[in-house]
């Protein structure tokens, strides 16, 4: 919310007119002298011309004489008027906080600063007038990454905050509390440069409480030397502004702060300073939580993807973001890479380390690294694309674990996690109309409906990475984040769309059910069911997968993945003794590629269902136009499990293989997860998930767990599911 105000503006006066003879006539005059004779008229008014002309001749001289000898009064300015018609800016005051750094204006040779570009969204800005003072502030931007300032503003900008242009309004972006900021301060003089040097006054209040105060001194020829250049060419240039950096902001900078700034030369007592005000909001968001897990396939395996989350802090709106490891070896790909079953396992991968978590402890997002060889693009899952292949979960995503350059796979990972959490493709040109970008002729990469820059894959404003050292400037021209093209920042409508992701909002783990979504409650008290299957164009469906959760039962499934649309499509039924429908979901089935557009040959569905016992289920039906096209019955067995390999107290060391028996005796087709817990079963976490054979092999340094551990080997029919643990604990050494 920006408050912006400037006080102390001059008073407007007006001449005052001196009223004519005639209306100072009394009205007997006025009726004497219409009532005259027709004879007297020539007479009379001959001798009225001669006397208003011996008036006017005697009151010039009296005039002339006053003005002679009178002196002429000092000017009277009021006391703190403003010295110009500037336009609103925000101004962060320096805090006691020890990282809060103040920097002013550099001497006349500015060094050189790393730029790169950000789209441009404006925001209203006064134009100076003619006041005063000798110093105006010209404008104020207040930045965590990215900040709309034009001058004038943008005329496409709309007041209303959410309106899909209100992106290009001066000052719009929203603070995120606790992100690093910048305020920046553009002076120029008022026409000309004063002799002295000028002092900035900052203050910065919360809830009119003063909280800092803080005074600069910028020279002479500082101001000199930035009063000929535009804005941009101040906006381009750290040099060029009076900075004040919180890195990061000071704890109590959250909710409405005003910011007031007050600039005044030395030894000025006739001319007032000029005043800006701003009040801007610090919203919560919350830090962001990626784990990843690498993807071996057909014997490669890629590069440890640690320590390339640098580009989420830097672009995203939150206030930190925690980047680690999914404790478990390498999950190993066989067979095709289709983009929906990839997203499909690495769902239930996520939903099996989550069962033992918290919403708090539990990461928000999932990215999964194939190497580069394999697959050099990315692949996202989100819930407000239902046309598109996946499960839809807003949760997990994939890419290809490309060298830093060009786009590299530290943006990759910024640009799939972006569309889970809400952003959509900006415009692209293709590579043959600009060789920054590379989208193919003809590809349709869905741009987002309400892209504001027409056809402009750039992010039209200045952006700065804060979380470099020193802090880089990206202009203009540089490519969003979201579009086909190289060497990334992100625009102030990419920036807004992930500051409005429900996935960020303090206090939930998960978007708020939108009334379209379905939202059917289970009939049954019991545990967690998860469902899950293929889709394919010719209207064919997979056999489901049928898994009960471990772990305690969900209370809400839409705290860990938001309900998938209502569709039509297909329905998925769960069925109860004598026809009773326990559980339904209905859906469509979309087969677009999100990222190019392109028909796929598959479509994955996934559903929790809580409160549905497995021992109270018939059967499960996937239906079209209700014809059962797929139906999955309970058997009458559950299986059977042994672990061969380790036995109790075995001292695992390097590499290692797991091996154990199986049996179902209804024939079943049997799936393998293997677990391990590292507080003597309090909890567990994935070793392997999903496998189809009976061994696991595995390097001892890819668990995060020293010492003593437990093995759980769980074999399921879907319905049904056993259990073997070691019965004691054994050593496992991670170095090999």
């Amino acid at each position: 919310m920006n408050k912006p105000s400037r006080s102390n503006l001059p008073k407007n006066y007006s001449l005052l007119q001196q009223p004519s003879l005639e209306s100072l006539r009394s009205s007997e005059e006025r009726a004497a002298h219409s009532a005259s004779s027709g004879q007297s008229k020539r007479g009379v008014a001959i001798a009225l011309i001669l006397g208003l002309l011996l008036l006017q001749v005697v009151t010039l001289a009296a005039a002339l004489s006053i003005v002679w000898t009178a002196p002429s009064p000092p000017i009277d300015v009021p006391a703190g008027s403003s010295s110009s018609e500037s336009s609103p800016v925000a101004v962060l005051l320096p805090t006691q906080h020890p990282s809060a750094t103040v920097q002013s204006l550099i001497p006349s040779e500015p060094t050189a600063q790393p730029t790169a570009s950000i789209p441009p969204t404006a925001t209203p800005i006064p134009s100076p007038t003619s006041l005063p003072a000798p110093v105006w502030i010209r404008g104020v931007e207040l930045t965590q990454g990215i900040q709309v300032l034009q001058e004038p503003e943008n005329s496409r900008c709309h007041p209303d905050p959410g309106h899909p242009h209100h992106v290009l309004c001066n000052n719009s972006i929203p603070m995120v509390a606790g992100r690093h900021t910048m305020l920046r301060v553009y002076l120029t003089c008022n026409p000309d440069c004063p002799t002295a040097d000028t002092t900035l006054s900052l203050r910065l209040l919360k809830e009119d409480q003063a909280q800092q105060s803080l005074a600069q001194e910028i020279s002479i020829g500082d101001l000199q030397r930035v009063n000929t250049l535009s804005l941009a060419q101040l906006r381009g240039d750290l040099n060029n502004s009076v900075n004040f950096t919180f890195l990061p902001p000071p704890d109590w900078m959250l909710g409405q702060i005003t910011f007031e700034l007050e600039a005044l030369p030395h030894g000025e007592t006739t001319l007032p300073p000029d005043r800006y005000s701003l009040t801007k909001e610090f919203v919560e968001r919350k830090p962001l939580r990626v784990a990843y897990l690498p993807i071996d396939y057909d014997g490669l395996r890629p590069p440890e993807p640690q320590d390339i989350d640098y580009w989420l802090l830097r672009m995203y709106p939150v206030p930190d973001v925690e980047y680690f490891r999914l404790p478990m070896p390498d999950m190993t790909w066989e067979g095709e890479i289709s983009k929906g079953e990839v997203l499909r396992k690495l769902l239930y991968t996520y939903w099996v380390y989550g069962q033992y978590r918290s919403n708090e402890a539990h990461p928000d997002q999932l990215f999964g690294w194939l190497p580069n060889e394999v697959y050099n693009g990315g692949a996202a899952d989100p819930f407000w694309c239902p046309g598109c292949a996946g499960p839809h979960s807003s949760r997990v995503a994939f890419g290809g674990l490309r060298p830093e350059q060009d786009i590299g796979g530290p943006r990759i990972l910024v640009h799939e996690i972006a569309h889970n959490l809400g952003a959509q493709h900006a415009w692209s040109p293709t590579a043959g109309e600009d060789a920054g970008c590379f989208k193919t002729e003809g590809a349709d990469i869905q741009v987002d409906p309400n892209w504001p820059y027409d056809f402009n894959p750039n992010i039209q404003e200045f952006g700065i990475d804060l979380y470099s050292n020193p802090p880089v400037i990206y202009p203009p021209s540089v490519y969003d984040m979201m579009s086909y093209c190289t060497e990334p920042w992100i625009s102030p409508h990419t920036y807004r769309k992930i500051f409005d992701s429900p996935f960020l909002q303090p206090g939930s783990a998960a978007p708020e059910v939108p009334p379209e979504y379905l939202t059917q409650i289970e009939t049954t008290n019991a545990g967690t069911l998860m469902v899950s299957g293929v889709v394919y164009p010719d209207g064919t469906v997979s056999r489901p997968e049928i898994i009960r959760l471990e772990g305690e039962p969900l209370d809400d499934a839409a705290s860990f993945m938001p309900p998938q649309p209502a569709g039509d499509d297909y329905c998925l039924d769960v069925w109860g003794q004598d026809n009773q429908k326990l559980a339904q979901r209905c859906f469509d089935a979309g087969f677009a590629d999100l990222e190019h557009g392109e028909p796929t040959d598959s479509s994955a569905f996934l559903f929790l269902l809580p409160d549905v016992d497995p021992a109270a289920v018939s059967k499960v039906t996937v239906s079209r136009d209700d014809e059962a096209l797929v139906e999955v019955s309970p058997s009458h067995h559950a299986p059977t499990v042994q672990v061969l390999y380790p036995t109790d107290g075995t001292t695992l060391h390097g590499r290692q293989t797991i091996t154990w028996q199986a049996d179902d005796a209804d024939g079943d087709r049997l799936s393998y997860d293997i677990l391990y817990s590292a507080d003597d079963g309090q909890s567990w976490q994935p070793l392997a998930i999903q496998l189809s054979s009976m061994e696991y092999t595995f390097y001892t340094s890819q668990i995060p767990a020293a010492g003593l551990v437990r093995l759980r080997v769980t074999a399921t029919d879907g319905f049904h599911s056993t259990t073997a643990e070691l019965p004691a604990t054994f050593a496992v050494q991670t170095s090999d």
